[in-house]
């Protein structure tokens, strides 16, 4: 497990993506951003922010990942060239618990480790007093990287099992829609 730095790479510069780099980069950290089509890093690149060339570099650029994409599968795409082996991947993209325990198995198997994450505010939410996420993964990992976690959004931290952040992030949407 790499130590945490105040570097950090974000991989999906939608609007949630791209609040996360920007509240890093308010932050002093050095933030590496890489997204599949190209324009959304321009406003994140002028503040200081490092473009990638590919996923792969965005990966290798720092100890610390997160990932703000449409859904796992998309993780699976992005990162499927990436050398992954001492990496922690912060995945802060939605999708069902089943697949974050498969993701966090797949990361694994790349001698990476594997946080999933359930934001509970909108992208303006994002580094903003009451803001908070769901974490769950192995309790070591989210212990070393909670303070950048926390810079993002207030952590609760839900246990080992990676399926927990996606679970209860599923239910408060349910209640929210409802």
């Amino acid at each position: 497990m790499n130590q945490p730095t105040h570097k950090v790479t974000v991989i999906g510069l939608g609007p949630m993506g791209r609040a996360m780099a920007a509240a890093y980069l308010d932050a002093g950290y050095e933030v590496t951003v890489w997204n599949r089509s190209p324009g959304k890093d321009t406003e994140l690149v002028a503040r200081g922010a490092r473009r990638a060339a590919d996923a792969a570099g965005a990966v290798a650029a720092s100890g610390l990942t997160v990932l703000s994409l449409i859904d796992v599968d998309a993780m699976y795409t992005a990162l499927a060239g990436a050398d992954l082996g001492g990496r922690v991947l912060a995945n802060l993209s939605s999708d069902v618990p089943d697949k974050a325990r498969a993701a966090a198995r797949w990361a694994q198997e790349r001698g990476a480790s594997y946080l999933t994450g359930g934001v509970n505010v909108p992208p303006t939410g994002i580094g903003q007093e009451g803001s908070s996420m769901f974490v769950s993964g192995p309790e070591d990992v989210y212990a070393a990287h909670r303070a950048a976690l926390d810079l993002l959004s207030a952590t609760d931290y839900r246990g080992t099992d990676a399926g927990y952040a996606q679970l209860y992030y599923q239910l408060n949407m349910i209640m929210f829609w409802t």
